[in-house]
């Protein structure tokens, strides 16, 4: 991609979420984009459809950020770190989701890319226990970990990438021992 396209496509993403702390994305016009952007119509529809298309593609970029953090994680708290650093990085997106009654499926396609290979970490861990049962445990330590990245997200991010990571990798592991023992 070159720098041009670079440059608009990231004026359009934060055009759009800059209005999204004032709007419904459902009400987000191109229009809109275009203005805060500062990109004419032409420029919008060379590479996305619609709005819609423009949020997609802003989910499916960083759903791509996330399979390379399955690929470099060499342990749990390098994983943690991995996730976090996207996470900040993307936290425009983040915000939006967690702070609205978004109907981005990001946190299901990010489940679901993940399940697999946080399950076969726990069997690897905890090899007597049934599939199904590890399962039951990966939601539970999903759900902690989304409502946990919330919290850090409501309070502006004050705990530090550190503490965080730690954090995370210290609670996954006290599970993890429980069953493993």
């Amino acid at each position: 991609m070159d720098r041009r396209t670079r440059y608009s496509i990231d004026a359009m993403k934060k055009a759009l979420f800059s209005l999204l702390e004032g709007k419904e994305l459902s009400t987000v016009t191109v229009t809109d984009i275009c203005r805060l952007a500062d990109i004419n119509r032409g420029t919008f529809y060379r590479y996305f459809k619609d709005v819609p298309d423009l949020f997609s593609h802003i989910e499916d970029e960083f759903i791509s950020s996330f399979q390379e953090v399955l690929l470099s994680a060499e342990d749990m708290s390098s994983y943690y770190r991995s996730i976090l650093l996207a996470i900040q990085e993307n936290s425009s997106l983040i915000r939006f989701i967690l702070n609205s009654n978004s109907t981005s499926h990001i946190i299901e396609k990010l489940m679901l890319l993940h399940k697999n290979f946080l399950l076969d970490m726990l069997n690897s861990r905890c090899p007597n226990l049934p599939r199904k049962e590890a399962e039951y445990i990966f939601e539970y330590i999903l759900g902690g970990f989304i409502y946990y990245i919330g919290k850090w997200f409501s309070e502006n991010m004050i705990l530090s990438l550190d503490t965080m990571e730690r954090n995370l990798s210290l609670m996954t592991e006290s599970i993890l021992n429980v069953y493993s023992g």
